[in-house]
């Protein structure tokens, strides 16, 4: 079934209201202990109950470096990679949008990209980690504590399409260090910063 822009406005909403009244992410259909080797699989942020670990889940958080408050993880990074390639237009206009695909396709038109690839390359996963940070250290208080009650478990991006930033799978299948398919490197983003105060 396809949803329509609305309708998956309206989902994230909801799903966002649901996660923000709940002191500690519903994990009961999730084995939890100290060490419990599960990965937890996220992708759509909308999803609970870990859509709040997806750069497309709307949490304003303020970056002093850029002097700029995004909406998301997202719309930091895909700015980060205009500024890198000089492209202030398009750097306005992922500010200007308020949709994380939006801002996902215009980082996608980003001109520049010959001359600057090749550097994104070198620095677009620790942008990932810095923009976790600031969404999980800066934030809404509530997204550091969900963040820390996943423990020490492997965090996965199971993007079904996407094998850079997601294992290239859905649901719980593949990703991570053993017989994953992508590079998976968002969820790796993730952890990354869950240790860093």
């Amino acid at each position: 079934m396809k949803y329509t822009r609305a309708q998956k406005a309206q989902a994230r909403l909801e799903a966002q209201a649901q996660l923000a009244s709940q002191s500690v992410p519903d994990q009961t259909s999730i084995p939890i202990g100290p060490n419990d080797p599960t990965p937890i699989f996220f992708h759509r942020e909308y999803s609970p109950p870990y859509g709040f670990l997806s750069q497309w889940f709307l949490s304003p958080f303020h970056d002093p470096a850029t002097a700029t408050t995004y909406n998301c993880a997202e719309q930091r990074m895909m700015h980060a990679k205009a500024l890198l390639c000089g492209d202030t237009a398009t750097a306005r206009a992922i500010l200007a949008s308020s949709s994380p695909g939006e801002q996902k396709a215009l980082g996608r038109k980003v001109k520049g990209w010959k001359e600057w690839g090749k550097e994104w390359e070198r620095v677009k996963f620790e942008t990932v980690v810095q923009g976790s940070w600031l969404k999980f250290a800066k934030g809404e208080g509530w997204l550091r504590e969900r963040l820390l009650a996943t423990g020490e478990r492997e965090l996965v991006e199971a993007s079904p399409g996407d094998r850079v930033w997601g294992g290239g799978v859905w649901g719980g299948g593949g990703g991570g260090e053993e017989g994953g398919v992508g590079d998976e490197s968002a969820g790796e983003g993730v952890d990354d910063c869950e240790g860093e105060d």
